[in-house]
């Protein structure tokens, strides 16, 4: 879906409204994060109501196609059933014992983050994709991802680091953290991630898993740079909500 991403962002940058949304649309049928981005493509794109109804209309179109008839053909899950929606309600606080009510975590911050743009104005692409980056940014910082759902963060990290130059350097530790997460999936990860360096060396290295586990619990160290990923994406998060707070005044 990265590219259809980067389709939508470029649509919406050269003032395409109904190409962008369109874009989006195909993206969500490969990957359904890409309907977290709907609220603000929206909000940005549509002059006005009428115009809003009709993008809208074009994304759900789509999605609704690729949900309710095509999974029927291919087998595949529909979005309401799908992992996904476990790994974002992962992280949650129970209410109380003996009461089946719980505050997702992930689920509180995108209705804030979502409500704080849209009361806020949002009026050009730096809006859009500003939205766009802190909603993954909120995902990574609060459920459960697999490796390869950080190449998600792409298109919106290229655009930040033009815009703020210290995002450079927290990204830089954010993959150094991000490395070390990979070890939680064993030797699989930890060798093919560099293996187009020297195939057969870096394939056929041990797990880092069973090395780190005779001087320390390896778990507990994946785990520690598993929540620096964290303090790290709410820091970003912080910078672009604190930079579009600039902006407004």
């Amino acid at each position: 879906p990265i590219f259809f991403i980067l389709l939508s962002l470029y649509c919406a940058k050269v003032s395409k409204p109904f190409s962008s949304l369109f874009s989006v649309a195909i993206a969500a049928i490969e990957r359904v994060y890409c309907l977290a981005f709907l609220p603000i493509y929206l909000a940005v794109l549509g002059r006005n109501f009428r115009e809003r109804v009709g993008l809208l209309l074009i994304a759900a179109s789509i999605f609704i196609f690729k949900d309710f008839f095509f999974t029927r053909f291919t087998g595949e899950e529909p979005f309401l059933e799908s992992y996904f929606i476990n790994f974002l309600l992962a992280m949650r606080f129970d209410m109380a014992y003996g009461v089946s009510q719980s505050v997702y975590v992930f689920v509180l911050a995108y209705v804030f983050l979502t409500l704080y743009w849209i009361y806020a104005s949002p009026k050009d692409f730096n809006d859009l994709w500003k939205f766009s980056v802190t909603i993954l940014l909120v995902y990574y910082a609060t459920s459960l991802f697999h490796p390869q759902y950080f190449a998600w963060f792409t298109p919106f990290v290229a655009i930040a680091v033009t815009k703020y130059a210290r995002w450079i350097k927290l990204h830089l530790v954010q993959i150094l953290c991000f490395v070390v997460y990979t070890f939680y999936w064993g030797e699989a990860l930890a060798g093919w991630l560099f293996a187009s360096i020297d195939p057969p060396f870096f394939i056929n290295l041990p797990s880092p898993v069973g090395v780190i586990d005779a001087f320390f619990p390896a778990n507990t160290l994946i785990n520690v740079f598993r929540t620096a990923i964290s303090g790290i994406s709410l820091y970003m998060v912080f910078m672009a909500v604190r930079q579009r707070v600039g902006d407004a005044e």
